[in-house]
């Protein structure tokens, strides 16, 4: 059988589990997603939460880093006041003016300061922006004016948030105590800041809608706030109840985070606080969950729609699955019974079919299949043939030169029609026609023919055809083949001779008008009425004739009906006239001299005899019986009655010569004296002599009687008769017989002898030994001719083969008439015998012929039909294209064009008359075209079909042959295959478009942690402990190689999308490119690589070969034993379009049970504390290797031996014009 297991998935599909199955896998997949999605989000979540707790400790470490330098700038700002002022005061007197100039000065370089003031010992302003001596405002009563009085060494002091007394603002003051030279307090400088100045720089940082800024003193009063609020719970200077950050605080933090509800707004934050370094302040920055989260928040709705999308995409994917599991079944159990019926058409084809699997490279092909004719062609039952090469089963295949056309199919993929050939070996031997071609799966089929039969005819009709032209050209017989207007086709020479014509090719085409006299060409006519209307054949008719002198003579006419292949129709006749106007002018004479014999043996009283020694009976001629005195009608007298006829001592004188012939052989002649009255008295000259068999033994004696005088006259005008009788026999290869049934004698004449090639001296003249030289075969058909002639008294005629010595076949045609007495008892049997050799070969030849056509043609499973080359009608066709057309018998295909039977339009939607005189015009040209065409039945049916048209002649006359077959049901099954096959295209596009998406969305996060990392570990260096720094050190490398995994997995996905366009290259230039990128690692580690090899022009994308090579030779450097220089060689060669690299390290090498791990993803074999790597470099390899439609595949003989990394690429472009890689 073409299939002996069933499809696999075939039977999962039919299996009654699969829905179940399917249900429990679409909820498990679902759920996937959803745990997928969830931890995603989640993952999300905590990921922007991570990055808003740095991004407000990164606010607050700025905030605290300005307000602190702010507050350095403004301190030395009030120093240099301060400065001035104790000048003057040194020089004895204060200029108010200056005073004020240098503080107006000092102000204006820093912004931010509303006023620069100075009040007195008493709290009065006496100096600064603003100050009007005339107002004496005093700030006596200011907590940071009595802190600087009471504390000399207060130092810079600053003010609770208050309202300026100068301009109404609300200001925060940073003052410094003025002391006299004793050190006792004589006033303050101070520097007023407005509050929305502080509000102000809060509002630049994006802390989203609902953020906020704070700035509070130590004992947590609100100092400043972005945004400012209405409510007097976030009035300025109001502190808020215990609190996060007080409890932070008063657990020795100076800085830190933590997410906290706000009891005024409700609203959840992520707060960060830092101390401002050497000063009372601490600064918050809050960022809103609802702010920092809004994004995950709208991811989190993206992804829960996607899942829900998903989860309604895998519940339509699921029914869709279904219901093609549905159809499946039904596809399966179509395909089932249509493998039933090709299994059935494999088994029982005619031709010979064997399928072979290719191995090693197309360098075995292995029976895989092998069909009962081939079993009957090769005489090999298919046990002994499945699973062994055909070389091993054919040796002579190679030789033959089919060894080399299977390659070649296999190779290209195209069919091929190998030439008829002799094929030999020890085993078996003959013609073979062979037609090769590939299937799908790869295996190469082969169907042929064993056609031995065919050439040995073809050859024998060749052979036949020029004895046939030789027998025309040569034959002294007239033989001649004319159609139904009785015009001649063919005949031979000699004929055309005697018609006065050169040649009897100039004899062709004429009529017997044209070519004998009126009054023979009716007698023609007429005879040859019977054959053509009854279909009955004339046999043995003498008819006349005027050769070219215009002499008139006879001719033995034998003509036979030529029948249609229906075998009822007569379309001409054949017949063979044999010139017998020598032979009748000898039977004329011979009669004469018959006659005449008689009469002289009337005349002379010349009897013969003879006796047979077996049965003593004796045969007496009629004249002997009237020299006697006997009734002819009678028997002849007993030996015992016949010495009464002679005087005793004649008697005894013959009977002693009668014994002395049968013991010595030596004839005898005697002059007797007979007693009969009859005979009358007187002397006889008697003669006798003994006649033996073909083995020499003694079987009659015969003898003669006559009147002396007369003898010698009489003897020699019988020897004269016989003589010409013998000659015309020979010369029409005519022989007659004659049996005596009652003595069992038969005489043969002695061209009989010649046309049976025996020796007369040696043949048994019987019955039996007659038969004996018939064609085994033919012995019984011929006996039981003549036991029934014998029984119905009827003469009959028979054709019948004769065996010869050396094992020739002759053919002769026998006629036979028997004479019986009037009792009805059968006397004797004469006959005659003609050679017909020459002309059963013809009809044998012609049978054959016919038979041949109507197997090929009529009884041809395969659709056939004939078409006229000039008018494009159906003039011919088989039953088999009757059925594929749906049409009710033959006549309704006769007379049809192509687009009677034809769609209206075709594939390419040219229309059908179009493309039929398309493919015609080929067919003229090329003399055979297949082609593919849609054709229409009488029903609206429309059906697909394959054909072949092929340009033939016969007669001179051009026509066209065409086959066709019905590939619908394949049309359509190719049409499916198509669709899902690009449906999964599609879906592999959208999953690496997928994976490229999540890898490339996953760095950006991956970035920031690691960025965020490296900050907290520079800004933290030297106050983490060791176990601290090991730990950061662990987030960091983890954060490096999950960002390398992900490069890895985007290099992967870019794969045929992003990389460099496919063209036709050196291969070597990849190479070089490669040994270029890996010059660093090569100097560092003193590798050696070796090149050799064979480098072709390669169609392929330059930077995916050049990265195979680099991670390739790049691994090889890598895994390598430390201390030993790597040494790598790279080796390629160019084998049947196949380019094959193989790059050989001398490394640590592979365990060969690991090796299939080796080509996943992020698969390593080995620690990463050994050799660094992801383990996607290899899964990278053979993703750019399958890009290329190659494969890729490792060998090692285990660790520490080494290992070889080998891929092959196919080097024809046009592969991946057919779809066969992807582009």
């Amino acid at each position: 059988m073409m299939k002996d297991q069933p499809d696999i998935t075939e039977s999962a599909m039919r299996s009654s589990g699969f829905p179940p199955r399917l249900a429990a896998g679409l909820l498990l997949v679902n759920l996937c997603i959803a745990a997928l999605a969830w931890w995603s989000m989640r993952h999300h979540f905590d990921d922007h939460r991570e990055q808003a707790e740095l991004g407000t400790q990164n606010l607050v470490r700025a905030l605290e880093s300005d307000i602190a330098g702010t507050i350095d700038a403004d301190e030395m700002a009030l120093l240099s006041v301060l400065d001035e002022y104790r000048r003057q005061r040194a020089s004895g007197r204060i200029n108010a003016a200056g005073m004020n100039a240098h503080i107006e000065q000092v102000r204006a370089r820093r912004p931010e300061i509303d006023a620069i003031r100075i009040a007195d010992a008493q709290g009065v302003l006496v100096y600064g922006t603003g100050v009007k001596s005339a107002e004496r405002k005093s700030l006596a009563d200011r907590p940071h004016f009595i802190r600087l009085r009471d504390d000399p060494a207060a130092g810079l002091v600053f003010s609770r948030p208050q309202i300026s007394r100068v301009n109404n603002k609300w200001v925060i003051v940073l003052a410094h105590r003025i002391a006299k030279p004793d050190g006792s307090f004589d006033g303050m400088v101070f520097a007023a800041i407005p509050l929305d100045h502080l509000s102000s720089t809060f509002s630049t940082l994006d802390v989203g809608a609902n953020g906020i800024v704070a700035l509070r003193d130590l004992e947590f009063n609100l100092v400043a706030r972005y945004p400012e609020s209405m409510l007097p719970e976030l009035a300025v200077g109001s502190q808020p109840p215990t609190s996060e950050l007080q409890q932070r605080v008063a657990a020795g933090k100076t800085a830190g985070s933590y997410i906290s509800v706000s009891g005024v707004d409700r609203v959840e934050r992520m707060v960060s606080f830092r101390k401002v370094a050497s000063y009372p302040f601490y600064i918050q920055v809050g960022w809103a969950s609802d702010d920092y989260l809004a994004a995950s928040r709208s991811e989190a709705k993206y992804i829960a729609l996607l899942v829900a999308a998903f989860m309604l995409i895998t519940l339509a994917a699921g029914w869709l699955i279904y219901l093609s599991w549905q159809e499946q079944r039904r596809i399966n159990r179509a395909l089932a019974e249509s493998e039933t019926r090709l299994n059935e058409l494999f088994e029982n084809m005619s031709s010979g079919v064997a399928i072979y699997r290719v191995e090693d490279d197309g360098k075995r092909f292995v029976f895989s299949a092998f069909n009962r004719a081939a079993e009957r062609i090769e005489q090999k039952p298919r046990g002994e043939v499945i699973g062994r090469d055909v070389v091993e089963i054919f040796p002579g295949i190679e030789e033959l030169g089919l060894l080399e056309a299977l390659r070649r199919v296999w190779q290209t993929g195209k069919s091929e029609r190998f030439p008829l050939s002799f094929y030999h070996d020890g085993r078996i031997t003959g013609w073979r026609e062979n037609f090769v071609y590939k299937l799908p799966g790869g295996e190469i089929v082969a169907i042929y023919d064993d056609v031995t039969e065919r050439m040995q005819a073809q050859q024998a009709l060749e052979e036949l055809n020029r004895d046939f032209v030789t027998l025309l050209e040569s034959s002294s017989d007239f033989i001649y083949l004319k159609d139904r207007d009785s015009r001649i086709r063919f005949c031979s020479q000699s004929m055309a001779a005697i018609t006065g014509h050169a040649s009897w090719r100039d004899m062709v085409g004429k009529h017997d008008l044209e070519i004998f006299p009126p009054e023979t060409a009716k007698i023609y006519y007429e005879e040859e009425l019977p054959i053509f209307r009854d279909g009955v054949p004339l046999l043995n008719k003498a008819d006349p004739y005027f050769d070219a002198d215009g002499n008139r003579c006879w001719v033995n006419t034998n003509k036979w009906p030529v029948f249609d292949a229906d075998g009822k129709t007569v379309v001409g006749l054949f017949g063979i006239s044999r010139d017998i106007t020598e032979s009748m002018k000898a039977e004329f004479v011979l009669r004469q001299s018959e006659e005449g014999l008689k009469e002289a043996q009337r005349l002379a009283h010349l009897g013969s005899w003879h006796m047979d020694l077996a049965t003593n009976q004796v045969f007496w001629s009629e004249e002997l019986y009237k020299m006697y005195g006997f009734d002819p009608s009678l028997p002849p007298p007993l030996y015992t009655d016949s010495m009464k006829l002679f005087t005793p001592e004649s008697w005894e004188r013959l009977s002693t010569a009668i014994v002395h012939v049968v013991e010595t052989g030596a004839p005898y002649e005697l002059e007797l004296e007979t007693a009969s009255k009859g005979a009358g008295r007187g002397w006889m000259l008697a003669r006798g002599e003994l006649v033996r068999d073909a083995s020499g033994a003694p079987v009659r004696v015969r003898g003669v009687v006559m009147d002396i005088t007369e003898r010698k006259q009489a003897e020699e005008k019988v020897r004269l008769s016989m003589e010409k009788l013998n000659e015309a026999q020979r010369i029409a290869q005519v022989g007659n017989w004659e049996l005596d049934l009652i003595g069992g004698y038969l005489y043969w004449s002695d061209e009989i002898f010649n046309l049976f090639e025996i020796d007369k001296a040696q043949f048994g003249a019987s019955y039996e030994a007659f038969l004996n030289a018939i064609h085994p075969d033919d012995r019984e058909r011929v006996n039981q001719a003549y036991t029934r002639s014998l029984e119905t008294r009827e003469p009959y005629e028979i054709a019948h083969r004769l065996r010869m010595a050396d094992g020739r076949i002759k053919w002769v045609y026998e006629r036979c008439k028997t004479f019986f007495d009037a009792q009805g008892k059968a006397l004797r049997s004469v006959g005659t015998v003609q050679d017909v050799t020459g002309r059963k070969l013809i009809e044998d030849a012609l049978r054959q012929s016919e038979a041949y056509n109507k197997l090929l043609f009529s009884d041809s499973r395969v659709a056939m039909v004939v078409m006229d080359a000039e008018t494009f009608r159906y003039t011919d066709c088989n039953q088999a294209a009757v059925d594929i057309y749906g049409l009710p018998d033959r006549a309704a295909v006769l007379g049809l064009t192509p687009l009677d039977v034809s769609d209206a339009t075709q594939y390419d939607g040219s229309d059908s008359a179009t493309a039929a005189r398309a493919i015609i015009e080929q067919a003229m040209e090329k003399d055979s075209v297949v082609f593919e065409w849609r054709h229409r039945r009488p029903n609206g049916q429309v059906w697909d079909a394959k054909g072949h048209l092929m340009r033939m002649q016969q007669d001179g006359k051009e026509f066209l042959l065409f086959t066709l077959e019905d590939i619908t049901e394949q049309k359509q099954t190719s049409e499916e295959l198509r669709s899902k096959t690009e449906a999964l295209q599609r879906s592999n596009a959208d999953l690496e478009r997928f994976a490229y998406s999540v890898s490339h969305d996953m760095r950006q996060p991956l970035r920031a942690v690691s960025g965020h990392l490296q900050l907290l570990q520079r800004s933290l260096k030297g106050r983490l402990d060791d176990d601290e720094s090991e730990n950061m050190s662990f987030a960091l490398e983890g954060a490096r190689r999950m960002d390398s995994m992900i490069v890895s997995l985007l290099d992967y996905s870019r794969v045929g999308r992003k990389t460099e366009a496919k063209a036709w290259l050196p291969a070597r230039t990849a190479l070089d490119d490669a040994l270029g990128f890996l010059d660093p690692m090569i100097h560092d580690t003193s590798a050696a690589v070796i090149v050799a090899g064979e480098w072709p022009q390669v169609y392929a994308s330059r930077d995916e070969l050049t990265r195979l090579f680099q991670n390739l030779i790049g691994n090889g450097i890598k895994f390598c034993e430390q201390g030993k220089p790597p040494r790598i060689e790279v080796e390629s060669g160019v084998d049947g379009g196949i380019w094959r690299v193989r790059v050989r390290d001398h490394g640590i090498g592979i365990d060969p049970t690991q090796s299939d791990r080796l080509f996943q993803f992020f698969s390593r074999l080995q620690a990463r504390t050994r050799f660094e790597g992801t383990g996607m470099g290899l899964a990278l390899c053979r993703r750019i290797v399958e890009h290329h439609g190659g494969k890729i595949w490792v060998e090692s003989e285990g660790e520490g031996q080494g290992s070889m990394f080998a891929f092959e690429l196919p080097l024809d472009a046009t592969l991946e014009e057919e779809g066969m890689i992807d582009a």
